[in-house]
């Protein structure tokens, strides 16, 4: 048997606008470039050459190959099978109190996508999903997740999520249940644990439970060892701390970055040789202290907003000394990354972030974000509370220059987290260690659809 494909849906439009904060196009999945053993993954738009080309060849009158001839017939019957499936989940929602508005904006978000969703494949093939539910098809998927909160996005959104008895009176709950419940619905794949728990005491429900899988998040490359010579780098001159952003000025503020200009002053006042750099865009409308701050060290903070390809970010990150991540809640692949490359990392102790960073092994933790900008209710639910970020923690920020100058005055200890961590990304955090996981999954969901008689 040759290899099984593996649809990317994120490469379809849906997940790269309209409020999808451009997901399917985040790091996190640049994973489909390393394929499990036995499955490659294919992006849609590939396959919507043949499309095309049937298209142009329909309108001038030109016959069709035989091949181009079955690849018709496949799209026909997809849109038809979508066409039922949005008939039935309409029928659903008039049954379960979704309004109207609820199911038109589902639709109106599909539909930028729907052409992704026509591709001429089998009507086995199955499709990975990265994190929203932004699918109605009648073929077999597998979605990979953060958190819950995604499963119900955009009608919930982070930092706005009600508690996990409120969460289940609400249209997206009863949407996210009708998706998960389908039969097409083959696997959820979670890369925080905690994700499980709150899985499962949302969706208890057994057909739904049973579906999710755990699975460590890894970093998508090791860099060279040449690139890898902050390990044992002695702190001479200059020491340059490292912190990074994406997508948008307002995660800055979400990955701590207030705090981080506040601790940099306290610690400027004790070392003269250290820098800031930061790539990200830097907001408007920061607390007065932190606007004296990136005026009054100008020359020893670097901002850099440009977007960096992936060898150049390494290339920057080579030179840095310290990465800084003392976030709301945990961003696995920036951690992931510096750890790769050798730098000590410095988080925090928000959601999710203690799976992957354990203070004084493989990093350092400040204390202060858990049960202030994110933590677990009663209710089982992650609440996250991002104004709190918003104004400058002094409390938090002294810790966080106290974890600094650790590093910076500790030899031994920054070189034990770092090779602690990198060898985490040798083993636990390593691409194998994904693939391999991963790669079970989607055996387990053939054997599903073999056992269905749908197999290829």
């Amino acid at each position: 048997m040759g290899e099984r494909e593996i649809i990317y849906l994120g490469a379809v439009r849906c997940f790269k606008g309209e409020g999808s904060g451009m997901v399917g196009t985040h790091p996190l999945f640049k994973l489909v470039k390393f394929s499990p053993k036995g499955y490659k993954y294919v992006m849609p738009d590939m396959l919507e050459e043949a499309k095309i080309r049937i298209s142009i060849k329909n309108a001038i009158g030109e016959a069709l190959t035989e091949k181009e001839e079955t690849a018709q017939g496949i799209m026909e019957f997809r849109r038809k099978k979508l066409e039922e499936e949005m008939e039935k989940f309409v029928t659903y929602c008039k049954g379960n109190g979704i309004s109207k508005e609820f199911y038109e904006r589902y639709f109106r978000i599909i539909n930028l996508g729907r052409r992704g969703m026509q591709v001429p494949v089998k009507e086995d093939t199955l499709s990975l999903i990265p994190s929203f539910l932004y699918c109605l098809q009648k073929t077999p998927w597998v979605i990979e997740i953060e958190d819950v909160i995604t499963l119900f996005f955009p009608f919930i959104q982070n930092g706005k999520q009600p508690d996990g008895e409120a969460i289940k009176l609400t249209e997206a709950y009863k949407f996210a249940q009708y998706m998960l419940k389908k039969e097409e619905c083959l696997g959820v794949i979670a890369h925080v644990r905690s994700t499980v728990d709150i899985y499962k005491t949302l969706f208890p429900e057994k057909i739904i439970a049973d579906k999710i899988h755990y699975i460590p998040m890894c970093c998508e490359e090791v860099p060279q060892k040449e690139i890898c010579c902050t390990y044992q780098k002695s702190f001479q001159g200059k020491i340059r701390l490292f912190f990074s952003s994406s997508w948008a000025g307002p995660n800055f503020i979400v990955r701590g970055g207030i705090d981080i200009l506040v601790a940099f002053q306290k610690l400027c006042r004790k070392y003269d040789n250290l820098e800031l750099v930061l790539k990200c865009i830097v907001p408007d409308g920061l607390p007065e202290k932190c606007q004296e701050i990136l005026k009054n060290y100008r020359d020893k903070i670097h901002i850099i907003e440009e977007k960096l390809s992936d060898s150049d970010m390494a290339e920057l990150m080579s030179h840095m000394d310290i990465f800084l991540i003392p976030s709301a809640r945990i961003h696995v692949i920036s951690i992931l990354r510096a750890m790769a490359v050798g730098l000590p990392v410095v988080a925090s102790d928000g959601w999710g972030i203690e799976e992957y960073v354990q203070d004084g092994v493989n990093g350092s933790i400040v204390e202060g974000r858990w049960g202030k900008a994110s933590w677990i209710d009663g209710t089982g639910m992650l609440q996250e509370n991002y104004p709190i970020m918003e104004q400058v923690d002094e409390i938090f920020a002294e810790c966080l220059a106290d974890k600094i100058e650790e590093l910076i005055l500790d030899e031994e200890y920054r070189f034990k987290v770092t090779k602690n961590a990198m060898k985490d990304i040798q083993t636990r955090f390593s691409i194998k260690n994904w693939n391999n996981e991963v790669g079970k999954v989607f055996e387990e969901c053939y054997k599903t659809l073999e056992g269905k008689g749908t197999g290829n």
